[in-house]
């Protein structure tokens, strides 16, 4: 969240969140692809599952969240996956430091030479003002 607010377009320096799991997260048939929420009777709701896939993939009729993941898993380039959900959707948009920054820093540390410091001109690096300046911080297509 401080990378969304901090007016700058580079996320936080040294922190890989996981994005592209390769498949499409599973509340994103709840959220995006379909709208399910489970009924709460303490707030008088009586819950809501309306199934939102265009009617070329659901053939018209309301899809399980089963049946659609079988379809958006099939079609849907990995390259779309994604899905900003934030908590809902943990393993695409969070991070950990020992599964993500640790072994990139320790494999990068073996190949260092002796004495090895970072050079001046990294001290005055400007961030990114466009997304064509952030080339490989996401891979495309």
């Amino acid at each position: 969240m401080p990378s969304y607010s901090d007016g700058i377009l580079p996320p936080l320096p040294g922190i890989t969140p996981y994005t592209f799991t390769f498949y499409v997260a599973y509340k994103a048939f709840d959220m995006v692809f379909g709208l399910r929420y489970n009924p709460r009777p303490d707030h008088f709701f009586n819950g809501v599952s309306i199934d939102l896939m265009p009617k070329s993939l659901s053939k018209g009729k309301d899809l399980t969240v089963g049946e659609s993941s079988l379809i958006m898993d099939k079609i849907y380039p990995v390259w779309r996956r994604f899905t900003n959900i934030e908590r809902y959707a943990v393993p695409q948009n969070e991070f950990t430091v020992w599964e993500t920054i640790g072994p990139s820093a320790a494999g990068l540390a073996c190949l260092l030479p002796d004495n090895w410091m970072p050079p001046p001109e990294w001290k005055n690096e400007i961030p990114a003002k466009s997304l064509d300046e952030m080339e490989g911080y996401l891979f495309q297509p």
